[in-house]
């Protein structure tokens, strides 16, 4: 989750990192640097964790099930199952 980004697309953590990134650039192409807010660096851990993609998987194969399918699941069914899937799919 990088605080800095540079418009060429590379993100840094610390403030001389990105200094260092301009400096060996400069003549190539004039890069920039923009500090992110705190709200997209949250959105970018959020995407790039994989908490998040199992959880939202679960919740996609689930609701696949019982509404495309009709298929009534209890919870734990569909817990167990969802579960099972993020393993086997990783």
């Amino acid at each position: 989750m990088s605080k800095y980004l540079c418009i060429c697309g590379a993100g840094f953590r610390k403030k001389k990192q990105t200094d260092d990134h301009i400096k060996v650039y400069v003549d190539i192409w004039p890069h920039q640097v923009v500090k992110r807010n705190w709200r997209g660096r949250w959105i970018d851990f959020l995407i790039d964790s994989r908490r998040y993609w199992k959880f939202t998987g679960i919740l996609i194969i689930y609701f696949t099930i019982t509404i495309h399918f009709g298929i009534k699941l209890t919870i734990w069914e569909g817990l167990a199952m969802g579960i099972g899937m993020g393993l086997a799919i990783e």
